[in-house]
């Protein structure tokens, strides 16, 4: 049986509109308040506890999210390396790139959470990344960056990494079509069902 647990992303809590939420995010890191590492924390302490009570099974995780959450994703399964698949769809991969971290380019905490920091301990899993060709929310380009580093870091003599780029819609080319999230699931139920 596959079950789906979710937690409310920082900046999303208590009804916040979610549209803020990168406001949020960028002046708590301004004032050096780290709640990125702060929700980590908690959702490593909500994977042990559903595995403890065999909610989950420890062989069997995938992480999965959309945007900041394909971005809270990917660092969850940095922490955890029983995480083995992640599908991330339009994936932040570098805060500086969006507007509301335009004024922190030089700001050395955001960029400690740049995903390609992650490659080497993630190159060794099963991963799709999905993304828009003209995605100017998030970076078509830093998107290819990340996945790039991910196969330059393999441990294997191939790495499970593939990139999908689909032609870009909605705003700012940022949206993900409803087939795109179907493939990803498919691809994980394939890589855990029973």
């Amino acid at each position: 049986m596959i079950r789906i647990f979710s937690l409310t992303l920082p900046g999303h809590e208590n009804d916040l509109p979610a549209k803020k939420a990168m406001k949020i995010w960028a002046d708590d890191l301004a004032k050096g308040r780290n709640t990125i590492d702060k929700f980590l924390d908690i959702a490593k302490l909500a994977v042990d506890f559903a595995i403890k009570e065999k909610f989950a099974e420890p062989q069997k995780l995938a992480a999965a999210g959309l945007s900041r959450g394909a971005f809270i994703a990917a660092h969850l399964a940095a922490r955890d390396d029983r995480f083995r698949h992640l599908a991330l769809f339009s994936p932040l991969t570098r805060l500086s790139k969006i507007k509301e971290f335009a004024h922190m380019h030089e700001n050395p905490l955001a960029h400690s959470f740049d995903l390609t920091h992650l490659s080497e301990k993630l190159s060794d899993r099963h991963i799709q990344v999905y993304i828009g060709n003209e995605d100017t929310r998030v970076g078509t380009r830093e998107c290819f960056d990340f996945a790039m580093s991910l196969v330059k870091h393999k441990k294997a003599r191939t790495s499970d990494v593939e990139l999908l780029i689909y032609p870009s819609v909605g705003q700012s080319g940022h949206g993900t079509p409803p087939e795109i999230f179907k493939q990803g699931a498919d691809w994980i139920f394939s890589h855990l069902k029973p």
